[in-house]
């Protein structure tokens, strides 16, 4: 560095010298040209001091110069010879205008081809300095490796015979690290610098063993990646910061083609840590919410069991103060205590029976069916809620339409349908007021389907109603929970049949079933 700043000056009063020596110069080729008797070609030596300006001169000027040369040449010629010179003279003319020419031409061409190299120079340096700028400021980190070595380490491995390259590096780790050992860090931006808590560049680590951590494993992968000669290799990682602390982070680089240089390639590095922060508070949630669902699930199973078996408590209730007062008769009518009791009895089974059932339902098994007459399943919904329809005085009749057509079923899940729907028609005629109350329960058969229509003379819903009353919680009731339509579609939907809602504000409801007739 010393002899090169000593040789600088020197270089410099040089070239102020060839300057200053170069005007002199031409003018004393001229004056011999022109004013001595030499016989020789003295001309040629304009090409001296035209080689001296070529450095300082522009393309323009060295044209100008040239040209004005050949011009003091001829001048002389003319000046000592005349219009009509001897052969040989001119040859020696001739020689001088070519030399002239002829280097005057070379030093433009040079001088062009200097531009033409200064000013990539200029562009490279600026488009050096851009990327640099963009590496030193993005916001992902980088930085470049030398893959060389670890090319001719693998290709050397290669040519050992070895063909499974996965199983050698799995029982061979020692060759892993030192793969890692030999791809030197060449470069890293400002990010990399940050990420890994280094404060200059020349402080950063210098291979990729100080940085990875001693399992290899995610390594392994991107040696056998770069090794297949694949174009692009991503992979979630950690790495070492400068105290040793383990940063987890996602790696990706972009190999260059087989053969293409492999002495700057960069790697591409993502801080995860906050990601990672974040997904661990995502799955703490998600089992929070899990506990929830779970606690809400069994909340809505018990509200689904309370609600189905509320009307068999109901039949059973409203029977057994049948039978006390039959039995209070003097004397007692024991006919009509047998028949109350009897429908106990019934309530009774058919309340173990949605119990049972509304379980199996909740928790998505298919019902157990079996093969059932459709006028005589709703024949037997009718007689679990005649008492509490005549308690109410709400006028119920049944045409029945269906013959005897069969359908595959859980009795006690459908009956417990339509006396649902059954119930509600009657609770709200009731609670509207509805003048002579009559509820028409029907049957009949359509295009293979069984048909059970509940029909009524009651308020009826309005649009919003009628669209939302099958979802869970929705109830227009002041006491209701908003169970009993949304777990009579499923109980319909689990038969692989529908349940629909035609209605107009006050002009009454139809709640239409349909239902798979069994064929033969």
């Amino acid at each position: 560095m010393r002899s090169q700043r000593t040789d600088q000056p020197l270089i410099g009063r040089l070239r102020r010298l060839r300057l200053w020596i170069s005007p002199p110069l031409i003018v004393a080729i001229f004056l011999l040209d022109t004013f001595t008797p030499l016989i020789s070609a003295v001309a040629v030596f304009y090409v001296v001091p035209l080689l001296m300006l070529g450095e300082f001169l522009s393309v323009r000027k060295i044209q100008l110069l040239f040209v004005a040369m050949i011009g003091l040449a001829t001048f002389s010629l003319v000046y000592d010879h005349g219009p009509n010179p001897e052969f040989a003279t001119l040859l020696r003319f001739c020689v001088s205008i070519a030399a002239i020419s002829i280097t005057g031409l070379l030093v433009v061409r040079t001088l062009r081809d200097r531009d033409k190299l200064l000013g990539q120079a200029i562009a490279l340096r600026a488009s050096e300095a851009r990327y640099r700028n963009i590496f030193n400021t993005l916001a992902v980190g980088i930085w470049e490796h030398d893959l060389a070595p670890l090319r001719t380490a693998l290709r050397r491995l290669r040519e050992t015979g070895v063909e499974d390259l996965r199983s050698y590096l799995v029982q061979h780790p020692e060759f892993v690290r030192d793969a890692q050992q030999i791809v030197p860090i060449t470069d890293a931006n400002d990010t990399a610098l940050k990420l890994l808590g280094v404060e200059r560049k020349e402080d950063f680590f210098q291979t990729l063993a100080e940085i990875l951590p001693a399992t290899g494993g995610s390594f392994i992968e991107f040696l056998i990646a770069f090794d297949e000669g694949r174009s692009y290799y991503q992979a979630e990682t950690e790495v070492l910061d400068r105290q040793g602390q383990t940063i987890p982070i996602i790696v990706a680089i972009t190999f260059p083609p087989p053969g293409g240089e492999t002495d700057r390639v960069q790697a591409v590095i993502l801080n995860i840590v906050e990601r990672r922060r974040l997904q661990l508070a995502f799955d703490l949630a998600k089992q929070d919410a899990d506990q929830a669902l779970r606690a809400a699930a069994m909340g809505e199973l018990s509200a689904s069991i309370a609600h189905e078996v509320n009307q068999p408590l109901a039949a059973i209730m409203t029977s057994s103060e049948a039978a006390l007062r039959w039995m209070d008769h003097s004397p007692p009518n024991l006919d009509e205590t047998r028949e109350a009791l009897a429908d106990v009895l019934h309530a009774t089974r058919h309340a173990t029976g949605v119990v049972k059932r509304v379980r199996k339902l909740v928790s998505r098994n298919r019902p157990e069916t079996e093969q059932v007459a459709i006028d005589i399943l709703t024949t037997e919904a009718l007689r679990l809620v005649h008492h509490d329809l005549g308690r109410m005085g709400v006028t119920v009749s049944a045409k029945l339409a269906a013959a005897d057509a069969l359908i595959q079923a859980d009795r006690v899940l459908l009956q417990q349908v339509l006396v649902n729907l059954v119930m509600n028609a009657a609770q709200a005629m009731t609670a509207a007021e509805t003048p002579a109350p009559t509820i028409v329960v029907q049957t009949r058969l359509h295009d293979g389907q069984a048909l059970i229509d509940i029909i009524d003379n009651g308020p009826g819903f309005d649009a919003d109603s009628a669209q939302r009353a099958f979802d869970a919680f929705y109830t227009t009731k002041a006491e209701g929970m908003g169970l009993g339509l949304a777990i009579c579609r499923s109980t319909v939907e689990a038969h692989d049949g529908t349940i629909a809602i035609i209605s107009e504000p006050g002009a009454g409801a139809r709640l239409s079933i349909s239902l798979p007739v069994l064929t033969d």
